[in-house]
């Protein structure tokens, strides 16, 4: 996916503690196909590992879920509104997020997304199945 001028307030998107992703930057931008989730993958510089920074567009008080490669996800506050300019994800299809790009398919190692069209919930996973299930106003960790 490319990024556009339409992409540039994404980085304040999700205002966070600083300490909580010092080391991530954002690479990507995506939206669920409702655009009741805004995600940005996360690319650790420092070590070359990725993540996945969600927030469900409707929930409150706004939270942040952050899911790395390895790991359980975590949660925390968020300030700020989402872009609606970012590119949208199709329902149905199996998405991976590995070397800096959302990718079609599953890939062993990554963090894998799906969004199912019958109950429009984001399902992302990483290497050790640990991951959560978003929509714009529910949020579940496991």
């Amino acid at each position: 996916m490319k990024k556009t001028a339409t992409i540039l307030t994404a980085a304040a998107m999700l205002a966070v503690p600083a300490l909580a992703d010092a080391r991530l930057e954002p690479v990507d931008y995506f939206t669920t196909p409702h655009r009741g989730v805004y995600c940005e993958l996360l690319q650790d510089a420092t070590r070359g590992g990725n993540g996945l920074r969600c927030v469900p567009r409707q929930a409150r008080p706004q939270r942040v879920y952050r899911l790395l490669e390895q790991g359980r996800p975590i949660r925390y506050r968020a300030t700020g509104e989402p872009n609606d300019g970012l590119p949208r994800l199709s329902y149905d299809r199996w998405y991976n997020m590995s070397g800096g790009t959302v990718k079609l398919g599953k890939a062993p190692g990554a963090i894998n997304c799906r969004i199912a069209r019958r109950d429009g919930v984001l399902r992302c996973a990483n290497r050790e199945h640990h991951g959560f299930a978003l929509t714009g106003t529910r949020a579940r960790t496991y």
